[in-house]
């Protein structure tokens, strides 16, 4: 059949670089060995090359036995050769709790800038012994368009009101000079929880004037 060589060929490369990139999504891996590997109009040619989503689960497949467990507890050595140059911030442990914050000098310098900031939270993301994904929100402007994105992340083990002070008191000292934030929003935050938000934020008022909304 015409391209089967081609196509195991591709399938190879796909599934070394995800093997190569273990924590990289899989789907961007499999577009840029096809951007790479593929010419333009060549793909009809391929009859026997799986679709990108197929690609994509063999992928994470072939990766699955190379990739290290999910720790068991908190105490876990963190390996940062696995996380992006320059993205890993800080890494916070309290009493029973970790969090690790996660953000570009682009971005906390967006973050510093920013009169208000949206914080949200994410309960479904992350597995155990982690509980949520924390990130803090701002309005970027570029032209005539404004877009709400994310410039702060804290993977969290804890949802007390000192966990979520102890993050955000992070955060501000990571940005090394007086963020320029009035009030801060509490987006998509379960009721049970926006409590520990509010408390977190009272603590933060000695640090910062800001208005919680």
């Amino acid at each position: 059949m015409p391209g089967r060589g081609k196509a195991a060929e591709i399938r190879k490369g796909v599934k070394a670089a995800g093997c190569k990139r273990v924590f990289d999504s899989a789907p961007e891996i499999v577009e840029k060995v096809l951007l790479e590997q593929v010419s333009p109009g060549e793909l009809p040619m391929l009859p026997t090359l799986p679709g990108k989503l197929t690609l994509a689960k063999q992928t994470n497949r072939k990766r699955q036995k190379i990739r290290p467990d999910n720790p068991a507890d908190i105490g876990f050595d963190l390996d940062a050769e696995h996380i992006a140059d320059g993205f890993l911030q800080a890494d916070v442990k309290l009493e029973g709790s970790r969090h690790i914050i996660l953000a570009t000098a682009t971005m906390l310098r967006m973050l510093q800038r920013a009169r208000k900031w949206f914080v949200d939270a994410t309960f479904y993301l992350v597995k155990a012994p982690f509980t949520q994904l924390f990130s803090v929100h701002v309005f970027v402007k570029h032209g005539t368009t404004r877009k709400q994105v994310p410039v702060a992340f804290a993977v969290m083990s804890g949802r007390r009101a000192a966990d979520y002070a102890a993050v955000l008191r992070q955060i501000i000292a990571l940005l090394h000079e007086d963020p320029c934030v009035q009030s801060i929003d509490v987006i998509n935050v379960y009721n049970v929880y926006k409590k520990f938000f509010v408390n977190a934020f009272i603590i933060l008022s000695t640090f910062i004037s800001i208005k919680i909304t």
